[in-house]
């Protein structure tokens, strides 16, 4: 019995032991069947996707270049109402532009005309207007040009800048004032400091000089040639001489200020001198002596104002010398950037009136002097170059008045 119930236990062993597999079809990696070869039913794979088809998400295949072809019997619904709902946008944006408007009318275009030839005509004259601005002003600045060029005298002008208030405009004035004389004149122009203690004149000017105005007024009877001189002062870029002082010096007495300026006088064809602020100072008064032309600077502030109408008093008080001078005086009114009030510019121009002077010249403000550092006139810009060649004509031309008359 056992021997039976074993044999009946593994019949289906022994029919598995006769059993063989189907065929399978070869696969192919990443190679689609034979032309010939026929697939299996029930194993067939989609076929892929086109690239200009891409599924809507609603269950249907958007293919836009049918959309594009219009033929709207071969897409899904879906695609027709979005092929619709573009078409309607499309439109609204076109007639949002404007494209679909109709065209101006004969009247419109006409006047349309007209505005842009009055703005063409108006623009031409503003650039007419601009044009015949520079051109005068080319021709006031090559006329100041020629006054100062061909101004000669019989011995050297001396200028004079003064006002007794400090930060009045002296220093920077006197180097613009002998900066504009010397780019045209091709030198020989020099600045004498003639303040009785030491002032800013060599702080303001160009180089950093080895001697100074305190060794030539030691060593001012030993001078007999222009490289002599040439030795106490510090050259400008802009042909200017400077005797300013370098070190430490004693205060300043009549004497100094004569024997030196006619030393600087011998060599140079123009001298012009920066004050200090002590006009009954013995330096002032023989600076006033050798002086023919009078310069007041002043800022736009009334504690300036009332010093200049002070100076220009005291003057009129002198010698008959000091009271011409004073009667003839060129008042320069500087911006320096600092803020001009109303009421402040009210009273300078009070005081100008009150003095009378010969004529008014504005220097308008400059970032290269308000630095407050050495100036360099190639630094300048150029409408302040312009004011200062103007002034400076303004200058010599007092100067023929008061030498060659």
């Amino acid at each position: 019995m056992i021997t039976e119930g074993r044999a009946s236990r593994f019949d289906g062993a022994q029919r598995a032991d006769d059993y063989e597999e189907p065929p399978y079809p070869e696969v192919r990696p990443d190679v689609g069947p034979a032309e010939d070869e026929p697939l299996v039913e029930g194993n067939a794979e989609p076929e892929p996707k086109q690239m200009t088809e891409y599924d809507t998400g609603e269950g249907a295949v958007y293919d836009p270049l049918a959309v594009l072809s219009g033929d709207d019997d071969e897409l899904e619904p879906a695609q027709v109402r979005r092929k619709d709902r573009r078409e309607k946008q499309s439109i609204w944006e076109k007639l949002s532009l404007g494209l679909y408007k109709a065209g101006p009318s004969e009247a419109e275009l006409a006047e349309e005309e007209a505005r842009e030839e009055e703005a063409r005509a108006e623009r031409e004259a503003q650039q007419r207007a601009v044009a015949a601005a520079e051109e005068r002003t080319r021709q006031e600045r090559a006329e100041a040009e020629r006054v100062i060029r061909q101004s000669e005298w019989v011995r050297p002008p001396g200028i004079l800048l003064a006002n007794d208030k400090g930060s009045s405009f002296k220093t920077p004035g006197s180097i613009g004032i002998a900066a504009a004389l010397s780019v045209v004149r091709g030198g020989s122009v020099a600045i004498q400091e003639v303040s009785d203690d030491r002032g800013t004149l060599s702080l303001r000017a160009e180089g950093f000089p080895a001697r100074g105005i305190e060794r030539l007024i030691d060593d001012v009877d030993q001078v007999h040639a222009a490289g002599q001189l040439a030795a106490y002062s510090a050259p400008q870029t802009s042909y200017v001489a400077v005797f300013g002082t370098v070190g430490d010096r004693r205060r300043l007495t009549g004497e100094d200020v004569t024997k030196v300026a006619g030393v600087i006088d011998t060599y140079y064809r123009i001298r012009l001198m920066d004050s200090g602020n002590v006009p009954s100072s013995e330096a002032f008064e023989a600076a006033v002596e050798t002086t023919d032309v009078l310069v007041i600077p002043t800022s736009m502030s009334l504690d300036s104002a009332m010093r200049m109408a002070d100076l220009v008093k005291r003057l009129k008080n002198g010698n008959e010398h000091a009271r011409s001078l004073a009667e003839r005086a060129i008042v320069v009114c500087s911006h320096d950037g600092r803020p001009e009030s109303p009421a402040a510019t009210a009273a300078v121009e009070e005081q100008i009136e009150k003095i009378d002077p010969l004529a008014v010249y504005n220097i308008p403000f400059d970032e290269h002097i308000a630095e407050r550092d050495e100036i360099t006139w190639s630094r300048l810009a150029p409408a302040t170059q312009d004011a200062f060649t103007h002034l400076a004509a303004a200058v010599v031309t007092e100067a023929n008045h008061a030498i060659n008359n």
